[in-house]
């Protein structure tokens, strides 16, 4: 499955910056791109790779990808514990 998200807001966060407050955005120049691809690659595992792309910040579009190994465990959204250790 192939996302493309575009038309972002008037500010865009600098990927560079985790957990950093909103100084860590941008303002978006209108050309910014997210391209997410969702690729199943066995039976149990997914691989998210994502396509940045703003000509306006960077000299070159740039991607990373994530290969996802399903689980029977419990899932937590890590913006809500963050720090939290004890789970």
């Amino acid at each position: 499955m192939v996302v493309t998200t575009t038309n972002f807001g008037d500010f865009v966060f600098e990927p560079g910056v985790r957990g950093a407050p909103r100084s860590s955005t941008r303002p978006n120049t209108g050309q910014f791109t997210l391209v997410e691809r969702f690729t199943r690659t066995a039976g149990d595992t997914l691989l998210y790779q994502f396509t940045i792309n703003d000509p306006a910040w960077y000299t070159a579009t740039w991607t990373a990808q994530l290969p996802m190994t399903k689980t029977d465990e419990r899932m937590f959204e890590y913006a809500c514990h963050e720090g939290n250790h004890s789970m």
